[in-house]
C-alpha cells in the first residue's frame, strides 16, 4: 500500500502547531522582559548592556519569525486535512496510489 493520510492525525497536528505559536510569543515577550538592561544598571555594565541588547533584538526576531512560521503551516496542515477529509474514498484511494511505498 503507499501513502495513506489520516484527517484526524493532520488536524491534531495542526492544532499542536498552533499552539506553539504562543510559546514562541511567550519567548520573546520573556527575552524581551528580561534582556532589558537600562538606566543605572547599564552605565555599570556597559559591555553587558550591549551584548544583552544584541541578544534580545536577534532572539525577539527570531522568535517572531517561528511564530509566523508555526501559524503557516498550522493553517496550511488543516487545510490539508480538511482537503483529506472532504475528498470521497475512490479520489483518496487514486491520489495516495500516486506516492511510492516508503521502505
Amino acid at each position: 500500500m503507499g501513502f495513506k493520510a489520516d484527517p484526524g492525525s493532520i488536524g491534531k497536528f495542526s492544532e499542536k502547531m498552533d499552539g506553539l505559536v504562543g510559546d514562541a510569543n511567550s519567548a520573546k515577550n520573556y527575552a524581551e522582559d528580561w534582556l532589558d538592561i537600562t538606566g543605572s544598571d547599564s552605565r555599570m555594565f556597559a559591555t553587558v548592556a550591549g551584548a544583552a541588547a544584541d541578544a534580545k533584538t536577534a532572539l525577539m526576531d527570531n522568535y517572531q519569525r517561528l511564530a509566523k512560521i508555526q501559524q503557516t503551516a498550522a493553517v496550511e496542515l488543516d487545510k490539508a486535512a480538511n482537503m483529506y477529509r472532504d475528498t470521497d474514498n475512490a479520489e483518496a484511494e487514486r491520489l495516495d496510489g500516486t506516492y511510492k511505498a516508503g521502505k
